[in-house]
């Protein structure tokens, strides 16, 4: 029998308190400087940005440094990176952009150099507090309480789980892409044990390996058609990006890897203005099938890259869906003044099954409304991301709280993560590495893409454990 085996090794919580100590520092020299600069001083965000993007490029370095298995187990590496594409890499866009691309991005709403600053200061401020709350979790209770469930499921072949994770994972996805009625949180998130099959399948070696490799190739051409044909970046990549982590952890071939990344960011990049047009066309279009989204598609193609169309999608460089200052500073100002979100609102309704109480609001409409303020239109969503999100909602206690949950939740998957890779149990690897999957959307709201999905995992994770632990197994074992 196979067992999960990942190179590398594990780093436990409190080594990122210095690195919390580092971010709090860059988040007050920010929040101080803005009361000292002048609205066109866009070089103070540049000074910052740039500071803090080679910090957090040398805490990557040695992130990675310590293997795969330390980047599987500590979903704060990915959190870091996310961090540095969205909100350092991101908003130098309007420092050293072309004077095009600035005055589309400050056309969709006005903001300044003191406005960009601050809402940056609120990102480093609130990372600070979520690395200094990991860093004092303890998680030995935990990883204690959960060994009992890998002690069943430390049985299970990798083999075994690839083709389980593929059964479920495409019903799933089927009924998910079926029909908007059946789509939900549920739905959703069964749907993504197709990227643990993707993963299984590429990393596996041994009897039928080539068999395994060619249905993960398979299962993720056809996961990224789909997630083209619903005009979603994320669900197109996706399958792709977990192919090369499988493809990584099977064989570290640098330069197969590189090739592949080269190649990811050449097609984002040709997809990034067609993709924005379809959403507007299949706004418009009284078909919306998926069926029929081909020819939606191939209209989107044509008028994105026409330099005599002025479309949302030909105004949009991939550089600029990585900068969310200026939706930062639209979300500030609304909550400045009294127009704040409802994200948190939402938050004890995750844990009710919709199929309990079917008239649960919808906890993913967040970016809808934002996107409603700012532009009239709920036909697309407009993230600010976590930190920011939490002041949409509550001011400045809403970033803390925010940052505080979150931490916890992140270091909850953390320690079963560790211990899932320590029990060497394949089947356990979805719950672990959904940590990491949450963390890079650190781009989203909190409700939505943290503690949601949360609520989902870890309520059936725990009554799991309630099962194991009220001796359920014991009974079956002897009547046997």
């Amino acid at each position: 029998m196979q067992k999960l085996t990942i190179p590398g090794r594990m780093r436990l919580p409190f080594i990122w308190r210095k690195v919390s100590i580092v971010y709090a520092s860059f988040g007050l020299f920010a929040f101080a400087s803005a009361y000292f600069i002048n609205p066109e001083d866009w070089y103070m965000l540049g000074l910052v940005c740039v500071s803090a993007l080679v910090y957090s490029i040398n805490v990557l370095f040695f992130g990675f440094r310590d293997g795969m298995k330390r980047v599987v187990t500590d979903p704060f590496v990915i959190l870091i990176a996310s961090f540095s594409l969205y909100f350092l890499f991101g908003p130098l866009l309007l420092v050293f952009g072309s004077e095009e691309q600035i005055s589309k991005a400050l056309k969709w709403y006005p903001a300044n150099a003191i406005d960009a600053v601050q809402v940056t200061s609120m990102n480093f401020i609130g990372l600070a507090i979520l690395l200094f709350v990991a860093s004092t979790f303890d998680g030995s209770m935990l990883a204690k309480a959960v060994q009992p469930a890998f002690d069943i499921f430390n049985k299970i072949t990798m083999r075994s789980a690839f083709w389980l994770f593929t059964a479920i994972g495409s019903i799933a996805f089927g009924i998910a892409n079926s029909s908007d009625d059946l789509k939900n949180g549920s739905t959703l998130l069964l749907s993504k044990l197709l990227l643990m099959a993707i993963l299984l399948g590429t990393m596996y070696r041994g009897r039928g390996e080539m068999r395994m490799h060619s249905f993960a190739i398979v299962i993720m051409i056809l996961a990224s058609t789909v997630g083209l044909l619903n005009f979603s970046k994320s669900d197109m990549f996706l399958p792709f990006i977990v192919l090369i982590f499988g493809l990584y952890l099977r064989s570290v071939n640098t330069k197969l890897i590189i090739l592949l990344i080269v190649i990811m960011f050449t097609a984002l990049g040709l997809v990034t203005k067609p993709t924005i047009e379809a959403r507007v066309l299949l706004g418009k279009s009284e078909d919306t099938r998926l069926i029929s989204r081909p020819y939606i598609l191939q209209e989107a193609f044509l008028k994105a890259y026409d330099d005599r169309s002025n479309t949302a999608g030909s105004n949009t460089t991939m550089w600029s869906r990585l900068s969310y200052i200026t939706a930062q500073v639209a979300s500030v100002d609304f909550y400045d003044q009294g127009q704040g979100g409802k994200d948190l609102d939402l938050m004890f309704w995750v844990f009710v099954p919709r199929i309990i109480y079917p008239d649960k609001p919808i906890i993913t409409w967040t970016g809808n409304e934002l996107n409603e303020q700012m532009t009239g239109s709920y036909g697309s969503s407009t993230g600010v991301g976590l930190f920011v999100g939490g002041y949409y909602c509550l001011g400045w206690p809403g970033v803390i709280l925010v940052s505080v949950m979150a931490g916890w939740i992140l270091s909850i998957f953390a320690t079963v993560s560790r211990s899932i890779v320590a029990s060497g149990v394949t089947i356990g690897l979805p719950v672990g590495l959904f940590g990491n999957f949450m963390a890079f959307r650190i781009d989203g709201y909190f409700v939505g893409d943290f503690l949601g999905p949360f609520a989902m995992i870890m309520m059936t994770f725990l009554t799991l454990l309630f099962i194991l632990h009220a001796g359920i197994p014991n009974a079956v074992s002897k009547r046997a």
